[in-house]
């Protein structure tokens, strides 16, 4: 079996001096946004699909007086399908290149991969935005504008969606969201453990989000602006970082890395696409 990118002791020479601290989950966890306001259900055993609940509004009425019959909401049962999906990505170290410092070499590229699965994770859960059925452009900018951002947090509002509201968005637009003066900096709203995760602030009582993993399409970026339960995530198998010695190409290290999940949108009518320009 043909093995490709295999790195070599000139390619890694600048990691074998270094001590790397392995802390692969801590580090990985400052690149999320998106999982963090997403609806998780976890799911495990046999079975490749999982069908996930989507729920009517449950209505209250009147206290009923005695004799009377409780009133019954009218509820309606849904269900999203997903099919969960595995990822992976590794690296094989020549036994050479670790030889110096084995462990070093090892803590740094479970890092690495770590943040890979988690970036790539990121993403694939914000390509559900380019699928929201509202959908709504600025008018005469290629940026963000509150006007404009209202319209579409109204849009959420008006589709029954509750809070939290969230508001996920490409790092392009970050200078504009500080440069609108009711934007609240996150390290003035008591939320400072959140911005290594991506919280920039808050506009108009929505928790926004900056990222690099927003959905691109060409010269368009798709943000989302959501309420709770709009979209969801399902985890088959959570991330797992495996650490071998294989014998090929003489001993060397197989660092693998890799997870099964599933996203989709739950409640379409809460969630609204928001473009702006790739720049």
């Amino acid at each position: 079996m043909a093995w490709s990118n295999i790195h070599t002791t000139t390619t890694l020479a600048n990691l074998n001096p270094d001590i790397w601290v392995n802390q692969v989950e801590p580090y990985a966890e400052a690149l999320l946004v998106s999982e963090g306001i997403v609806t998780k259900f976890d799911f495990a055993g046999a079975g490749d699909v999982l069908r996930l609940p989507k729920m009517s509004a449950i209505s209250c009425n009147a206290a009923i007086t005695d004799g009377s019959d409780v009133t019954l909401t009218g509820n309606t049962e849904a269900v999203v399908t997903v099919t969960p999906a595995g990822r992976e990505c590794a690296v094989f170290i020549p036994w050479q290149v670790g030889l110096v410092s084995l462990q070093a070499t090892e803590g740094a590229y479970q890092i690495e991969l770590a943040r890979a699965i988690r970036t790539d994770k990121d993403y694939r859960i914000l390509t559900q935005t380019a699928s929201l059925t509202t959908n709504i452009v600025g008018s005469g900018s290629s940026h963000v504008e509150k006007t404009v951002f209202l319209e579409a947090l109204r849009k959420v509002r008006g589709g029954n969606a509750k809070p939290p509201y969230n508001a996920v968005f490409s790092t392009d637009e970050f200078d504009v969201f500080f440069s609108i003066s009711d934007f609240v900096d996150a390290s003035k709203t008591g939320s400072v453990d959140r911005i290594q995760n991506g919280l920039g602030g808050m506009l108009i009582g929505t928790n926004v989000w900056f990222t690099s993993n927003v959905y691109i399409d060409g010269a368009t970026n798709y943000n989302l602006i959501c309420g709770d339960r709009c979209l969801a995530y399902a985890a088959k198998l959570g991330l797992t970082i495996d650490i071998n010695t294989v014998p090929i190409k003489g001993n060397g290290i197989l660092i693998h890395g890799k997870y099964m999940d599933a996203s989709a949108i739950l409640n379409d009518a809460f969630g609204c696409c928001y473009q702006t320009a790739n720049v």
